[in-house]
């Protein structure tokens, strides 16, 4: 898709300290103590398809010790980067001292503060506190905005038709074809069944109708704000190791500033009066078959950008993340509730998460109005998906069919839809039907378990994390670890752990790969309180907030963008190709010119990336290897945050 983009020369880390500093520099002094300091990683690229990367450094600019969190008044640690060199990324730029942070007294640990966070300056952000001994749930409310009953959720029982998941469903269409003696036995009605669901059309009866168990749709699954209730309604579907929703972007232009009469609409947004109110994401959560859990929305938050201006523009820096409520919720139920937000201007994305099945159990919506810079101009945050799956993938049926397209055939659910297209198709001998019932049933078990790497995508056993993009989300697997609750990377509980990250691309796209800290470097609280009384989980578990930083996508590190794999050279079972695609780049250089990197920009990556790495295989998935060193210790709650920045939605898969 987007190759070839001709190779750039990557910013040295002395560029991203001086960086730095002005970021520290534009900021207000704290009322009492030092400024805050950005993180920053290297990486060194010894060749297109190794990476390695150093993470939690420090700036060795001056003799000022880090403020460790925006909003905490506490003692600098005295431990900067002055004095340590580069070159041994763990000797001092340590907010912490060492120690363990599964052990009883966790380094990173926060005290708990019930106060809203702070921004740069120390001013309050409003709605940063989901938890309080008076309210448990204190971001979340029922009924509306201008009548609101804090900790409740409106509910609403689901017929046992309603209650029905993909998986229920699908399941039956396994049944019937494992069934079958001869191709006389297939129902038809049965096998549309099967690609009703998988494609997302319209299904009586069925609360999953219209989400697709193909992830192809992207570009239609964008909500804006009403100005007026200063809402967006979001409905999801909860089933199984799934979250599925129906929407992946959220333009908050319209309460992101107060428009003024006779405003340009062109007139930048530094340029406008920004909006200090509240807005509200209204939620419709339909519980279906397996699908108990506790409700998480997660949002990550960047520091006030009118405060952050470097060159003249706002800057979106990272803050804080949160738990903004923990609700339980029962299958065979929808739950309706408000979550308040803040103000516009700090939204960056809102990750939800069960940890019940965490990952799989994610799904993330994200800001469309912070987005990327191509060849010089701005674009929206949905550009990608567009890009790969057209304007409006559900047009008509050739515009359905040539975005599916774009998915990897070795991914289990269009293994599932290949399957029943080829039975559809006819022409099937009895001699076929038990290797196409057969491909059918291993590929439904593959599709219900993200937490293992599905057939022919090869385990790397010199690898401890190898992570496959197929069906725009990624399956994952950790060198000798199985469970079936959570993923955790358990080899890394100290800082200097080196770990090896294989990434392996089965689509016909690139997929980007991204590396968050949730609280390892900068922090984490405890904020929530008992909510045993109303069957809540929340006393049992470290939830609260922490402070994020991307190892990844920010000014010392070039964007990580693995090449499309190959498409097969026999396309006996796959109907449409790439031909008529178009070339995202027009030019040479799909970076901005100098000098406008930074305009409508974000200076933790905004910029397209300067290169696509990984080699196609003899297999044709397209594979890079990533070695990382710690230098820090994890966060308890949650080690990594991994996605595809470019195809968020469910392309995550996290460590504990």
């Amino acid at each position: 898709l987007l190759a070839p983009i001709a190779g750039m020369s990557i910013a040295t880390p002395v560029l991203a300290q001086a960086e730095l500093t002005m970021l520290n520099d534009v900021c207000m002094p704290w009322p009492a103590g030092p400024k805050p300091r950005p993180h920053f990683s290297v990486i060194n690229r010894t060749n297109p398809n190794l990476t390695i990367a150093h993470t939690g450094l420090f700036p060795d600019t001056d003799a000022v010790d880090p403020s460790p969190v925006p909003g905490y008044n506490m003692n600098a640690p005295g431990n900067s980067m002055t004095g340590g060199t580069n070159l041994n990324p763990n000797e001092g730029g340590h907010l912490y001292p060492p120690g363990d942070s599964f052990g009883d007294n966790p380094p990173n640990l926060l005290p708990t503060v019930y106060e809203n966070i702070k921004s740069c300056s120390g001013a309050e952000i409003i709605n940063t506190l989901s938890s309080t001994p008076e309210n448990p749930y204190n971001l979340q409310f029922a009924g509306d905005p201008q009548n609101q009953r804090l900790n409740e959720a409106d509910v609403t029982p689901l017929t046992a038709n309603q209650t029905r998941s993909p998986t229920d469903d699908l399941d039956v269409v396994r049944r019937h074809l494992m069934a079958a003696k001869k191709p006389g036995d297939i129902d038809p009605a049965v096998v549309q069944l099967g690609l009703d669901i998988l494609e997302g059309n319209p299904i009586a009866d069925r609360s999953y109708s219209g989400f697709p168990v193909l992830h192809y749709n992207g570009p239609l699954k964008i909500k804006s704000v009403d100005p007026v209730s200063r809402t967006v309604e979001v409905n999801q579907i909860w089933f199984d190791t799934h979250i599925e929703s129906d929407t992946m972007y959220v333009d908050s232009r319209p309460v992101e500033r107060i428009a003024n009469s006779g405003d340009n609409p062109a007139t930048p947004l530094w340029e406008g009066q920004w909006d200090d109110g509240e807005w509200y994401t209204k939620y419709n959560v339909y519980v279906l078959n397996r699908g108990h859990e506790d409700f998480a929305s997660f949002p990550m938050l960047y520091d006030d950008p009118k405060e952050v201006v470097l060159g003249g523009q706002n800057q979106f820096i990272p803050n804080v993340s949160l738990d903004q409520t923990f609700f339980p919720m029962e299958e065979g139920n929808k739950y309706t509730f408000y979550i308040k937000q803040p103000p516009a201007r700090f939204f960056n994305l809102t990750y939800h998460w069960g940890w019940r099945m965490h990952p799989p159990r994610v799904q993330a919506h994200e800001n469309l109005a912070r987005g990327f810079v191509v060849n010089g101009q701005a674009v929206d945050r949905d550009f990608f998906e567009k890009q790969t799956f057209g304007v409006n993938p559900r047009a008509n049926e050739q515009a359905k069919l040539n975005a599916i397209s774009m998915i990897g055939d070795l991914a289990p659910a269009k293994r599932m839809w290949s399957t029943l297209r080829r039975i559809q198709a006819g022409g099937l001998k009895s001699t076929d039907l038990a290797g196409i019932s057969s491909e059918f049933e291993e590929s439904f078990f593959d599709w219900g378990n993200r937490n293992k790497l599905p057939r022919g995508i090869p385990e790397d056993p010199t690898s401890d994390v190898t992570l496959a993009y197929l069906n725009n989300t990624i399956y994952g697997h950790i060198n000798g670890y199985i469970n079936d609750a959570q993923v955790e990377l358990r080899k890394w509980t100290t800082r200097g752990t080196k770990v090896r990250i294989t990434l392996i691309n089965g689509d016909y796209y690139p997929h980007q790969y991204t590396n968050v800290d949730f609280g390892g470097m900068r922090g984490w609280e405890n904020t929530f309180q008992n909510t045993i009384p109303v069957a809540g989980a929340g006393a049992w578990f470290t939830f609260g907030r922490i402070q994020w930083w991307p190892h990844t996508i920010n000014p010392a590190v070039p964007a990580i963008v693995v090449a499309p794999a190959a498409r097969p050279t026999s396309t006996a079972n796959i109907a449409f190709g790439m031909e008529s695609f178009k070339r995202v780049d027009t030019g040479a250089n799909m970076l901005p010119p100098k000098g406008q990197q930074r305009k409508l920009g974000n200076i933790v990556g905004n910029d397209l990336p300067n290169e696509i790495l990984g080699a196609a295989s003899t297999g044709g998935l397209t594979r890079h290897d990533m070695d990382w060193e710690f230098t820090f210790e994890p966060g308890r709650r949650l080690r990594l945050y991994q996605f595809d920045a470019f195809h968020h939605d469910v392309a995550v898969w996290s460590m504990h």
